[in-house]
């Protein structure tokens, strides 16, 4: 794992986000959970855009199932672009503009 980061309510945690690095990959994968009790409350909304402003990674994926409608949207509502489906998943790619190339 590259990057943790907690979501917290109450101080309790509730979600997190993490950039992981796997063998064989060129750029890092984001993945991102919340606990059921507290999805859909808009938690990891208010979350991702300001982990995204933290990370220093030029670029990122996203490995989504396409019946995950709820994270396709998060996803492109955070500037991730649809590079579409490969095997069986979608899979997205964010440039982060707050780095220099």
């Amino acid at each position: 794992m590259l990057i943790s980061y907690q979501i917290k309510e109450h101080n309790a945690i509730i979600g997190e986000i993490c950039l992981w690095q796997y063998e064989g990959c060129e750029y890092p994968h984001i993945e991102f959970e919340i606990k059921k009790d507290y999805q859909n409350q808009g938690f990891m909304k208010k979350h991702l855009p300001i982990f995204l402003k933290q990370i220093n990674n030029k670029v990122i994926v996203a490995v989504v199932n396409p019946s995950n409608l709820i994270s396709i949207k998060l996803l492109t509502n955070n500037s991730f672009i649809e590079l579409g489906i490969i095997g069986a998943y979608k899979n997205f790619i964010y440039i982060n503009k707050n780095n220099e190339f």
